[in-house]
């Protein structure tokens, strides 16, 4: 379940790059999701958590999340076993992060 909750977050921390450099964590997250909905990050940890526990339910019955405008996360099985593969739209990947155009998500 760690697993599964640390690729979700990765994946989550994508959209916020142009925010900083470095990686972004899940306090950091519910701060600029309060910051940026003027939600309280009472209410903004709920709805993180809520997103990880759709995509953790979701990814553990082999299932695939789709987020237009993101990309998708789904089960992939190996010879090593199972594992989670991200695949972003092709903006996302671009300089910057993709922060500004072709429909990458703002959380507003």
């Amino acid at each position: 379940m760690k697993t599964i909750i640390g690729l979700v977050l990765a994946v989550i921390c994508l959209v916020c790059l142009p925010l900083r450099a470095e990686a972004l964590n899940k306090a950091e997250l519910i701060d600029y999701v309060a910051a940026e909905t003027h939600l309280t990050k009472a209410n903004s940890e709920k709805a993180i958590n809520a997103v990880i526990e759709a995509f953790r339910k979701t990814l553990k019955k082999g299932g695939t999340v789709s987020i237009v405008g993101f990309g998708t996360l789904q089960v992939v099985t190996s010879p090593q076993g199972k594992t989670i593969q991200f695949l972003p739209v092709p903006d996302l990947l671009q300089q910057g992060g993709g922060g500004g155009g072709g429909g990458t998500p703002h959380y507003k």
